[in-house]
């Protein structure tokens, strides 16, 4: 949690010294780094899920299905296994959030973990309050990562949930590829080349519920193999829990939101 405050202490100061910088979100002048303080208080106006309002599988925004999005039922129908329970994403992944994770990733804007963490922990609480958890695992960072870049971004949020929100994230998982998903094919993905993953050898699955964290999701296929994972070792359910989500039905207009509260 110390460097993510450095980064963002430099990167305000920078900042300051320059004469400001353009807020990802509003193109507006600001002190702050990457967001000005109306559009972080855009992405952190979430707290709930609205399940009539999503699909009950991936959480896409339903508009005339009900139950389901298109995609799901098709996965039913053609009895394509679908191994997570439900998953939870709190915004959809276009616009300037797309700038946003950008500038996470690729430009190093490392203090934005610090917003993304109070998001992640607001939500596993709403999540807490209607399904019961028994372990928070994460999506693995590809190996080399650390060593080549520094740092890995869900490294830190899981650093910062543990330290300022004594949210503990287990260790349960080894990914095998240095392989970016962006650089695979839909069918790559869904064969699973280059984006392969195991549990850690003797690790313990317990029979209980587990909730997996990811950044972003788009096919869903990372999601589903760890889910299989979990649940070929024993683990009752399993659920997702994503910043962003890019399984969003070409009938949804680009103007919809995801923010909205769980009945």
């Amino acid at each position: 949690m110390i460097f993510e405050k450095l980064y963002s202490i430099i990167q305000f100061i920078i900042s300051f010294f320059i004469g400001g910088t353009e807020c990802v979100g509003c193109s507006s002048r600001t002190y702050s780094f990457v967001l000005c303080d109306n559009c972080k208080r855009k992405i952190l106006n979430f707290s709930t899920f609205n399940s009539n309002k999503r699909c009950e599988i991936c959480g896409k925004i339903l508009i005339s299905e009900i139950g389901l999005c298109n995609e799901c039922k098709s996965k039913k129908e053609n009895q394509i296994a679908i191994y997570y329970d439900k998953i939870f994403p709190m915004h959809m992944y276009r616009l300037w959030y797309k700038d946003l994770i950008y500038a996470w990733k690729k430009e190093n804007y490392r203090g934005l973990g610090l917003l993304f963490s109070k998001l992640y922990f607001d939500s596993i609480l709403a999540i807490q309050k209607s399904y019961q958890i028994d372990s928070i695992v994460c999506i693995p960072e590809r190996p080399g990562k650390l060593k080549k870049k520094g740092w890995d971004q869900m490294k830190d949020i899981k650093n910062i949930l543990s330290r300022k929100y004594s949210i503990l994230i287990d260790d349960v998982f080894i990914r095998k590829s240095e392989t970016e998903q962006k650089k695979l094919s839909k069918k790559e993905r869904e064969d699973g080349l280059g984006t392969e993953y195991e549990l850690i050898e003797n690790i313990n699955i317990k029979g209980g519920n587990y909730l997996i964290l990811d950044d972003v999701v788009t096919t869903g296929n990372t999601m589903n193999k760890c889910a299989k994972l979990l649940k070929n070792r024993g683990a009752k359910n399993v659920y997702g829990l994503s910043l962003f989500i890019d399984l969003i039905d070409t009938k949804v207009s680009v103007g919809v939101g995801l923010q909205c509260s769980m009945t």
